[in-house]
């Protein structure tokens, strides 16, 4: 865990104004997209309209403070790197597909958590929208908050958080035939979020 001083020991100054600035008193600072698990937080309005914003990754910066302010370490630690799938994940099984992508379930080597992996063929992909792949991945990463984008030579890979075991609607729907209305009406809720979700970020309209 990071300590804290009372004492700056340096100051973050970004090149343009889509970044964050800020003074630094704690002995380190993970600066990324997650909301949660990152001190400096990438992912103003500005950021997410600009083309960099699909090369962050969840976690992509380290910066450091040793040997109280003599030396300063900063990091890259993001993901958009070419990897070995089979290396990272125990791929389990499918969850959906697509024309050229499909998702699975996995279990990460690294974190031992469940993560939804979306592979998409890169050929296909290009097939399907012409040269527009940077705008699809925008599009990805701003529908889900904590992702990482990777490749190997043919496919792309979208980590994105797996969501809870309760599996698509449409099998509910035919597991259970009838649904009172307070299911009903509490899934429809469920529903109208995420719209007005996608609708405040402009990704639908």
């Amino acid at each position: 865990m990071a300590s804290y001083s009372s004492i700056p020991w340096g100051y973050l100054e970004p090149i343009n104004n889509i970044y964050p600035r800020g003074i630094l008193t704690k002995s380190s600072y993970t600066i990324g997209r997650h909301p949660n698990e990152c001190d400096i937080i990438l992912d103003s309005k500005e950021l997410r309209q600009h083309e960099y914003f699909i090369h962050l990754s969840s976690k992509h910066f380290i910066i450091e403070c040793l040997d109280n302010g003599r030396s300063i370490f900063f990091r890259d630690v993001s993901l958009f790197d070419v990897i070995n799938l089979d290396e990272r994940y125990l791929k389990a099984n499918l969850l959906g597909s697509g024309s050229f992508a499909n998702v699975y379930r996995a279990i990460s080597h690294v974190t031992n958590t469940r993560r939804a992996i979306k592979i998409i063929n890169k050929d296909q992909c290009e097939k399907q929208i012409g040269p527009g792949l940077s705008k699809y991945l925008y599009r990805e990463v701003s529908i889900h908050g904590s992702v990482d984008v990777y490749h190997e030579k043919t496919d792309l890979f979208v980590e994105m958080e797996y969501a809870a075991d309760g599996g698509a609607l449409l099998n509910r729907i035919h597991k259970t035939c009838i649904m009172d209305e307070d299911e009903s009406k509490f899934i429809f809720y469920q529903i109208g979020c995420a719209l007005e979700y996608l609708h405040r970020l402009k990704i639908v309209k």
